[in-house]
């Protein structure tokens, strides 16, 4: 994974408002890894996988059940939590 450092600064998000919250764009960017793609639709804007994001938002850190939903459409059911 590389984070274009000419274009765009990183950091933690909550800290200061005009980086991009670094562990946001990591667990965006892992969510490729996995197969998933970038989501365009206007009203997944707090999908984790949505195509864009702006400078201090740290909403996107961990994955939800939207994503989660995403990867069992890959991969089949995921095992309950227990």
């Amino acid at each position: 994974m590389i984070f274009d450092g000419d274009h765009f600064s990183f950091g933690d998000g909550g800290k200061n408002k005009n980086v991009m919250d670094l562990q946001a764009i990591a667990t965006h960017e892992t969510g490729h890894s996995y197969g998933l793609d970038d989501i365009y639709d206007p009203s997944c804007i707090d999908v984790t996988m949505f195509g864009t994001e702006s400078e201090g938002r740290t909403e996107k850190r961990s994955v939800e059940q939207r994503d989660l939903d995403g990867l069992s459409l890959l991969y089949g059911p995921l095992a309950p939590n227990k």
